[in-house]
């Protein structure tokens, strides 16, 4: 948990950096007001986000401007519905769970 001045949480999001952490989940704590919620992503976002990203291009947008297609693109119509097969689940001269000989109680 990070927590402080924006100074603060900056100095603590040095470690991270340093060991190669480049994405970040914010949360905040259950028990503030909306109005503290977003007060804090608000001063997170104007005084620590651009200490840290100071890329204007969002890397999303730059992996999918480079990424290649695995698959080739699907334009083919889905093929028609067909009627739905009914497969038995039971096998064949029985009526239910019970039915079969091995768990039938012996008379």
């Amino acid at each position: 948990m990070l927590c402080g001045t924006p100074e603060e949480v900056c100095e603590q999001l040095q470690d991270y950096v340093e060991a190669g952490v480049d994405q970040l989940c914010f949360g905040d704590p259950n028990d503030v007001t909306h109005e503290e919620a977003l007060e804090m992503i608000e001063v997170f976002g104007t005084h620590v986000i651009p200490e840290f990203d100071r890329d204007p291009v969002h890397s999303t947008d730059r992996y999918r401007a480079t990424a290649k297609p695995k698959f080739p693109t699907f334009n083919a119509a889905p093929p028609p519905d067909e009627p739905l097969r009914r497969t038995p689940v039971l096998p064949e001269g029985t009526s239910g769970p019970c039915a079969h000989r091995s768990l039938r109680a012996s008379s």
